[in-house]
């Protein structure tokens, strides 16, 4: 086996599968009931060294096998994954990828459906569509997710960095962190999960969705 040379600008687990954000491609998909055990001893090797040596992931205890890509279409206009988070408020559940952009214009959301049954991509007819695009308003967008239509996009360079709002409607600035990045929802707590990016400064926090929705944070 290979490293896979990306830029994973986010992750989603579900059901059996690890979804990790390809922002040039579409979806990469990992099979966590495949996970494999190697060997470790030495951070420089990959792969099968030798019958002796066995196999090595740059001395990780564990591999993870890529067994699948959602590709996006080739046309100008086709979707960027910068980002990725679940949404389970959704029927069926759905993932909500979205793109990076400086502009408050030109940077969309996109909702996968999921199959519920396999944890793979919803096939209609014989190929995956997103069943909404969302176009927030807002610019450089480091990470989203929608919950019961509600969406929230942490946003970086400015401490007022998370916009929630409902598709028609405009959007709330709440306060937030300097240099935030991806969101994740923790439905059974209410925590709405993220993180900041710059070196020394670099938190995983939690607070509430009721609060920031109401905007009481």
């Amino acid at each position: 086996f290979e490293a896979v040379p990306l830029h994973a600008g986010g992750l989603v687990w579900y059901g059996n599968y690890l979804y990790v954000a390809d922002t040039s491609r579409g979806f990469r998909v990992f099979d966590l009931t495949k996970i494999l055990e190697v060997n470790t001893g030495n951070a420089n090797w990959l792969g099968k060294i030798s019958e002796a040596d066995g196999y090595h992931a740059y001395n990780y205890r564990y591999a993870i096998p890529e067994v699948g890509q959602y590709r996006k279409c080739t046309s100008s206009c086709c979707a960027r994954f910068s980002f990725v988070s679940l949404d389970r408020s959704t029927s069926p559940h759905s993932l909500l990828a979205g793109e990076y952009s400086a502009s408050n214009v030109t940077g969309r959301m996109h909702r996968w459906p999921l199959d519920e049954t396999t944890g793979r991509l919803l096939v209609v007819g014989g190929r995956v569509q997103a069943s909404d695009a969302v176009f927030p308003g807002v610019g450089n967008i480091q990470g989203g997710f929608s919950w019961n239509g509600t969406y929230f996009a942490s946003c970086s360079g400015s401490y007022l960095g998370l916009h929630v709002g409902a598709v028609g409607q405009s959007t709330a600035k709440r306060g937030w962190p300097y240099g935030p990045e991806d969101l994740h929802y923790a439905p059974a707590s209410d925590n709405l999960w993220s993180l900041t990016e710059h070196p020394g400064s670099r938190y995983v926090f939690a607070v509430k969705r009721a609060s920031i929705q109401s905007g009481c944070n």
